[in-house]
């Protein structure tokens, strides 16, 4: 019985701890940018794992810039839609391989010209690929699952075929913009997906990305260390790690990094 109060006693108070530095975190970023939307307290208390990095991110990009997204692994559109909640300013071209995340995502945004939607995985090369479905889309991979992440409940379904293209092919223009933003959320697959991108994280100014610190996949080294190493040479610096995830604990098996062009790093200081 002690043990038992003692474990939910760390976990709860860890909980409460996290809510209370990102409320902290709000309210600075209000004081220092009153842009920034107001009466979201409840929302961050409530879903501290979305809010986070939204928070994290208006550190570096102000809602009153014109914002260009690219949304690598968009999943079903929820991201980008609290993304475009928070900067209104937001043209946004968006990859999703899963056809049924991809329907979701365009029903989301249907009707909005500055929403791009293309039906593709992004990679090193172009090409197809088998692409393992997920009974909840958000896990769905190019990769395969390893045997550690069994316990973690992930559901499989059948695989099916997906075309693979590199984010450079698609020539973006970023110009008109005031900042790029690409965020990666590709279960696994983000070194191939930074290797086809070269050119463009050149024009990138603030990367955030869901990144391993263990093993995951089947044959896949955790993605951390090899995504930092191609950041940097492009430019792009790790700046702020999550602290929530969605495994609420002091120990990360992947956490959402912000990566961000140097011009841009200093916004860290002077937030008290």
């Amino acid at each position: 019985m002690l043990n038992w109060l003692a474990r939910n006693a760390l976990h709860y108070g860890h909980a409460f701890e996290i809510r209370g530095l990102l409320l902290t975190e709000y309210f600075r970023l209000r004081r220092r940018e009153p842009s920034i939307p107001g009466g979201l307290g409840w929302r961050i208390w409530r879903e501290p794992s979305h809010m986070e990095d939204l928070l994290n991110l208006a550190r570096f990009v102000s809602p009153i810039e014109h914002i260009l997204l690219l949304d690598l692994g968009g999943n079903v559109g929820q991201w980008a839609a609290e993304f475009v909640s928070f900067f209104p300013k937001t043209d946004i071209i968006a990859f999703e391989p899963d056809p049924r995340a991809h329907a979701a995502y365009a029903a989301r945004f249907q009707g909005r010209p500055n929403v791009t939607l293309h039906q593709v995985a992004v990679s090193s090369a172009p090409g197809k690929a088998t692409f393992h479905l997920a009974e909840n889309p958000v896990y769905s991979s190019l990769e395969a699952y390893s045997d550690t992440q069994a316990d973690r409940g992930i559901e499989m379904g059948k695989d099916c075929t997906v075309a693979l293209q590199t984010l450079d092919s698609f020539g973006i223009d970023t110009s008109g913009h005031d900042a790029t933003v690409l965020k990666i959320d590709v279960q696994g697959h983000e070194v191939e997906a930074l290797l086809g991108a070269t050119e463009t994280l050149r024009k990138v100014d603030v990367l955030i990305g869901e990144l391993a610190f263990a093993t995951q996949y089947d044959g896949a080294e955790p993605s951390f260390a090899r995504v930092c190493s191609l950041l940097q040479a492009a430019g792009l610096h790790p700046a702020i790690f999550q602290t929530y995830g969605r495994q609420l604990g002091p120990h990360a098996f992947e956490r959402d990094v912000v990566f961000v062009r140097r011009n841009r790093l200093d916004r860290l200081y002077g937030w008290d």
